[in-house]
């Protein structure tokens, strides 16, 4: 399921930008 991971992935990125953002 390709789709299941396109949608699971993507939130995992957003935290990523929102961590590096709040470590910045």
């Amino acid at each position: 399921n390709t789709d299941f991971f396109k949608a699971g992935a993507r939130p995992f990125i957003f935290q990523e930008v929102i961590d590096l953002a709040g470590e910045a």
